[in-house]
């Protein structure tokens, strides 16, 4: 019962996917450890360094989210775009292999734990808490809840005022992320946790039906949040992971920004690139017909890796909250974090989607004026994207926009609020326990 949970609990972190992915849960982890509380952060082998310097405890979940991204099937997949169905056969080719390794790994992590918290891709959370008996929270970074006011993430279409469509969509992602795995966690379930076949329509469901609390990391100035929605469903405000205290930049960059006008950002993160030459060339000619500096992140895409001119720099990796304010503009593929932290810059965002919840968010970010509309990273040319940089760079009105919303997410202190949310749901009489399956 909750009266028998310590104030103080030994909280687990399952955390899967690339370092977009992992980042705002080692935000959450240090909130929760600075209220108090022990912190174990489960999550890949090439995250170890990252967790363990920022004063975590590390716990390994095995498999590579990009050794199979890399291959011609996760390209693939990385390209294909808006659909249902196309993510559906994605996710399935991706998860299982990682799932084979995945699986095992994470329930040791979660041995000697009170609370299991989990990404919205760690699909073995609500599993582990059932066989342990613990009490289990999703973490998302998505508005991934059932509401009419906006369809999925994933959904084929990004804007809608359609409420049934967008309920349904709802619904079909859930079956999705269930049906994706389902095989394999069956087989886990029954022959390591000793338990029956998983519901049909998923753990998810079953979460909602009980009003399990859900923790949702981005700012509802962003996402407005839906006035369906019970208390049991938080959102905080953006997880935001800041650089730490003695992190200095490096001199090639210090020198480069003071040596002329504020460049213009372009990188996509964890998100594999077929071409890296022929995309880094892509980019330079955008720059050049616009007349700006750039700053090229590397990233998983191995963007730069030709000869670049003098007012373009390749990086490998500097914290946001200190290299976004700097720039013109910011390019990118709208990962959820990296989306967050651009609007917080006050800087204006290009968003060239890939897949998955890009979409959405390239919509959310043009509908909000604080960016171009978005440009699907399979249709970027130097033309669409030089044209992008002179409205993103030249509208004063986009610029102002910018400004204001980030001093709105500024404003915003989501860490803490999601430890006295997940602090409060914990010890709250009224949930009566009903935390797993």
């Amino acid at each position: 019962m909750l009266d028998e949970w310590r104030s103080l609990m030994n909280i687990i972190i399952l955390a899967v996917g690339s370092r977009g992915d992992v980042q705002p849960y080692v935000a959450v982890g240090l909130g929760l450890q600075n209220a108090g509380h022990h912190v174990r952060m489960a999550t890949h082998s090439n995250f170890k360094d990252f967790v363990e310097m920022r004063g975590l405890e590390f716990a390994e979940i095995k498999g590579n989210p990009k050794e199979w991204l890399d291959t011609e099937e996760g390209l693939d997949w990385l390209e294909s775009g808006p659909g249902l169905y196309k993510f559906y056969t994605g996710l399935k080719r991706f998860m299982e292999p990682v799932l084979e390794s995945l699986l095992p790994t994470s329930l040791s992590a979660c041995r000697d734990m009170d609370v299991i918290l989990y990404s919205t891709v760690a699909t073995s959370g609500p599993h582990i808490g059932e066989k342990l008996g613990l009490p289990t929270f999703p973490l998302m970074l998505q508005p991934a809840y059932p509401t009419g006011d906006f369809p999925s993430v994933i959904a084929d279409s990004a804007t809608t005022k359609n409420r049934i469509y967008n309920q349904f969509t709802h619904w079909i992602t859930d079956q999705i992320l269930h049906h994706s795995t389902r095989g394999s966690i069956d087989r886990w379930r029954k022959e390591v946790l000793g338990l029956s076949r998983a519901t049909f329509l998923g753990p998810a469901r079953v979460s909602r039906k009980k009003r399990v609390p859900h923790f949702l990391g981005y700012s509802p100035s962003v996402v407005p949040r839906p006035k369906a929605w019970g208390d049991h469903v938080q959102v905080t405000g953006y997880w935001f992971l800041d650089r730490e205290e003695n992190w200095v930049p490096p001199d090639e960059l210090v020198r480069f920004l003071e040596s002329g006008s504020p460049p213009v950002y372009v990188g996509f993160g964890s998100m594999t690139v077929r071409k890296s030459e022929e995309t880094t060339r892509m980019i330079v000619s955008a720059l050049q017909m616009t007349g700006h500096r750039g700053i090229l992140l590397k990233g998983w895409g191995n963007l730069g890796s030709t000869n670049l001119p003098d007012s373009v720099l390749q990086i490998d990796s500097v914290p946001h909250d200190w290299l976004f304010p700097r720039m013109a503009a910011i390019v990118h593929h709208g990962g959820a974090g990296t989306t967050g932290a651009a609007i917080r810059a006050g800087v204006p965002s290009i968003i060239t989607p890939f897949f998955a919840d890009q979409i959405f968010w390239a919509a959310r970010i043009s509908s909000l004026g604080v960016g171009p509309a978005s440009i699907p990273f399979s249709k970027l040319n130097d033309q669409n994207l030089a044209d992008a940089i002179r409205l993103a760079t030249g509208d004063s009105a986009m610029r102002g926009r910018s400004k204001a919303l980030s001093e709105k997410i500024c404003s915003e202190n989501g860490v803490t609020r999601v430890v006295e949310a997940f602090e409060n749901a914990i010890r709250s009489p009224r949930t009566n326990g009903n935390f797993t399956l």
